[in-house]
């Protein structure tokens, strides 16, 4: 890989994990109801009583988000070095909350659409640390 691409890799791997919680968050703070009737199988009843806990999920998703864009705008923020730990962080929290997901709700698509583009952007930041070894 070139340099260039080294470079804006670390930034380019935030992209899909800022994409995903966004819409995660948008969806369960907005449209728990219906996204935890389609998405997780519950009973009307059951989502109607669990939207606080669905907002509160989305308010983690949204914070996964606003990590992920602090990690992209960071190098005209703070500098090119912020940008490997906040995407380290943000990434390794997606993977884990991918993982609870996976085990409250024993859905794959917890794994796939939430810690896949958090393992995405671990492996994107740390990549080119390897590379120029």
């Amino acid at each position: 890989m070139g340099p260039m691409v080294l470079k804006w890799l670390p930034v380019a791997g935030l992209v899909p994990l800022l994409i995903a919680h966004a819409v995660f968050a948008y969806k369960e703070i907005f449209d728990w109801e219906n996204s935890a009737t389609k998405i997780l199988g519950m009973s009307d009843a059951d989502a109607r009583a669990a939207a606080g806990v669905g907002r509160n999920q989305g308010y983690s998703n949204a914070a996964l988000a606003a990590g992920a864009a602090w990690g992209m705008a960071a190098p005209w923020l703070q500098g090119p070095e912020w940008v490997r730990p906040l995407a380290t962080f943000f990434g390794t929290w997606a993977v884990l909350a991918s993982v609870v997901g996976y085990a409250t709700f024993e859905k794959t698509g917890f794994l796939v659409k939430q810690g896949l583009p958090g393992l995405i952007a671990v492996i994107a930041a740390w990549l080119p640390a390897i590379a120029d070894r």
